[in-house]
């Protein structure tokens, strides 16, 4: 059996736009490498980008978020293919997502063990309702096992 620490964990990854707001939310979610839940967020900002601007913006917040714990070895997973083919396509796009994917490609210099993946958008289910409930929050919001249960029970 592996060694723990070489184990990938899962983060998900999802954005939604709130027109009427002028904002968009962006969810994440890190799963280890047996699917059990670790910890989620969600967080809002003011704007209204493009659905693809505000993709790729949540995958910068999820490196970011994943690297400030000190994750090492995580597969992010999301639902934006033009994210993720923007990530891995090295030519240059002087528009405003190209610079947010730029800057996601130079995150992604700093944590080498950290994988994007495309996945189909049930797959993305959690983060994508993650990401409709950070409305509901003044700023963003951590949620770990212990404000699950609390909320269940």
């Amino acid at each position: 059996m592996a060694a723990t620490k070489y184990r990938r964990g899962k983060s998900n990854v999802d954005a939604t736009l709130f027109k009427d707001n002028h904002c968009f939310g962006v969810g994440m979610c890190i799963r280890d490498y047996r699917s059990h839940f670790v910890k989620a967020e969600t967080t809002w900002f003011n704007g209204v980008p493009t659905p693809m601007e505000a993709e790729a913006w949540g995958l910068k917040e999820a490196i970011l978020w994943l690297g400030e714990m000190g994750m090492s070895n995580v597969s992010i997973e999301l639902d934006c293919k033009l994210v993720s083919e923007g990530i891995l396509d090295r030519s240059t796009n002087q528009s405003e997502f190209g610079q947010i994917v730029s800057d996601c490609r130079m995150l992604f210099s700093n944590y080498l063990n950290f994988k994007i993946s495309l996945v189909r958008r049930q797959a993305n289910y959690v983060a994508h309702h993650l990401a409709r409930a950070s409305k509901l929050y003044a700023s963003h919001r951590i949620f770990d096992y212990f404000h699950l249960v609390s909320i269940i029970f």
